[in-house]
């Protein structure tokens, strides 16, 4: 059995797969960033000479704020050359993300929630709370 950051990898994975195809030519990339559990991803594609390029993130918290956003560092960088278009933040469905600057996209993470102030996790038709390694 994996672990929870396994489950998520996988979760976040599958739903930014229906946003960023591979019939599409976007290619999707786990990304291992030492000292930080939080699973993030590079995707690209480059489409009649111009690169595009999204750096993901996802954040399980009840309410993200700046401090989160601290995983997108100045140093990270897409493959190949060009800028980081995009910056896209996965969280679970009902996170309160108010104070999450313009800047950041929002994609609501389905299979994971908020109630009240938890992170629960559907499974087998009922909800589990999502426990922390």
């Amino acid at each position: 059995m994996g672990s929870q950051t396994d489950i998520v990898y996988s979760y976040a994975e599958r739903s930014l797969r229906k946003v960023y195809p591979t019939s599409e030519g976007w290619s999707i990339q786990r990304q291992t960033v030492a000292g930080n559990s939080a699973p993030k991803f590079q995707i690209s594609r480059k489409s009649r000479g111009i690169s595009e390029s999204v750096i993901a993130a996802v954040i399980m918290n009840a309410r993200v704020g700046a401090d989160d956003l601290g995983i997108f560092s100045s140093d990270m960088k897409p493959n190949g050359a060009g800028k980081i278009a995009t910056k896209l933040v996965i969280i679970p469905e009902g996170a309160d993300v108010s104070s999450v600057p313009d800047e950041f996209d929002i994609m609501e993470l389905k299979g994971f929630a908020c109630i009240n102030e938890k992170i629960v996790w559907w499974k087998r038709n009922n909800f589990i709370e999502a426990q922390a390694e």
